[in-house]
């Protein structure tokens, strides 16, 4: 079983500030999460997956919110 990351080590891996992944995460939804008790948590495996979709995106010159 993989092992999931917290907010310091997603926001690490995605060289962003934890309160930015909180806010994209938690507030906005935008990143893909889920809490265990009042813990946020990610699979590694589904911000991969997000990271490569919003990166194809750009590449593809549309925004991410369109790309499904």
């Amino acid at each position: 079983m993989q092992s999931l990351w917290d907010l310091a080590e997603t926001a690490r891996f995605l060289n962003v500030s934890q309160a930015v992944l909180r806010k994209r995460s938690v507030v906005t939804g935008e990143i893909p999460h889920f809490r265990i008790g009042a813990k946020i948590r990610f699979s590694p495996d589904q911000i991969r997956a997000w990271l490569d979709k919003q990166s194809s995106a750009r590449v593809a010159g549309l925004r991410a919110e369109d790309v499904q």
